[in-house]
């Protein structure tokens, strides 16, 4: 084997759903191969994914050796919304800031009016 085609362990873990694994990779392994077999164990669109190491995220073109993955790696996946929660939330924000005009007009008029007789 040469050192590219040499074989390490990395950690991952999703924190929102708690999943986590030991993965063996090759060092020669693209980000985006990484990256699609973790979206498999996880069951989630690859899209949706993002993968970070050491405070960088992972490129899905270069190797993951070029990128500074070494043997015991921790690796953090970050799982995006998708388009239906963004949706959601955005529904919501909208709602709460509504609410907020609201309740500040209803305080506006309970305030006393001076000089009214």
């Amino acid at each position: 084997l040469s050192m590219t085609d040499r074989r390490i362990t990395v950690h991952a873990k999703e924190s929102s759903s708690g999943w986590s694994a030991a993965l063996e990779v090759a060092l020669n392994d693209s980000g985006e191969s990484l990256l699609q077999r973790i979206a498999a164990m996880i069951g989630t669109p690859a899209a949706s994914l993002k993968i970070l190491a050491a405070g960088k995220f992972i490129k899905p073109g270069p190797s993951l050796e070029s990128q500074g993955i070494k043997d015991s790696t921790k690796l953090l996946v970050l799982r995006s919304a998708s388009a239906e929660q963004q949706q959601q939330i955005k529904t919501e924000e909208e709602s709460s800031a509504r609410i907020a005009r609201i309740l500040s007009a209803a305080e506006a008029m309970a305030e006393p009016t001076f000089g009214c007789a």
